[in-house]
């Protein structure tokens, strides 16, 4: 055979072999590509576990984690809703849900209770109030449904800001209030002095 066609030859037989193994790459590749579609569609393989184990979502602290303020003075009564300021903060990403809450309040008694937007809150409420208002908070408490908590800031006015959360629905159903501005207000268990916390507060 001359030297010429044994050369072609061979170049025909590298470039068949060549083309064989790219097709055989590309089919082992289609072929894992479906085995991981697969895999992921069933549940059977976790797309990044291996980031997953070190980031996951880490939710923000309980909402009950303050300390809650004990009422004002000895033997209170409730504050009556006409004296209390309330301002209603939207903790979620639901449009108008604080002034929903304000209208429902206002016909509750509580004057023009002004509405606002919040940092995200996942509890159910959170109601922020300074020293002067601690009472005032206690007879909000009422209206607003169970998981609310009081929480004390360093304001020095008597309003309170409303903090609603993604887990706050509406505030109790009319058949489920018994406000009695004549009764004494109940502390929440566990509560501590507003005095001590505001120590805590500053040394913070």
């Amino acid at each position: 055979m001359p030297r010429s066609k044994a050369t072609a030859e061979s170049r025909h037989q590298h470039l068949r072999w060549r083309q064989a193994t790219v097709f055989s790459l590309l089919v082992g590749a289609l072929v894992v590509a479906l085995v991981a579609a697969i895999g992921m569609w069933t549940g059977a393989l976790q797309p990044f576990s291996f980031f997953q184990k070190d980031f996951k979502y880490k939710p923000s602290a309980s909402p009950a984690a303050d300390p809650v303020p004990c009422p004002v003075g000895e033997g209170m009564t409730y504050p009556p809703p006409t004296a209390i300021t309330v301002r209603v903060l939207n903790g979620t990403n639901r449009q108008g849900f604080a002034s929903e809450t304000a209208t429902a309040l206002a016909a509750h008694g509580f004057p023009a209770p002004g509405a606002d937007n919040a940092a995200p809150y996942d509890g159910v409420a959170k109601l922020l109030v300074g020293q002067a208002g601690v009472n005032n908070a206690y007879t909000l408490l009422r209206f607003f449904p169970d998981g609310t908590v009081i929480t004390l800031d360093r304001r020095e006015d008597p309003g309170v800001d409303a903090v609603l959360g993604v887990k706050f629905e509406s505030l109790r159903a009319a058949e489920e209030l018994s406000f009695d501005e004549t009764a004494l207000i109940e502390p929440v268990a566990s509560c501590r002095s507003p005095e001590a916390i505001l120590a805590e507060l500053t040394v913070g």
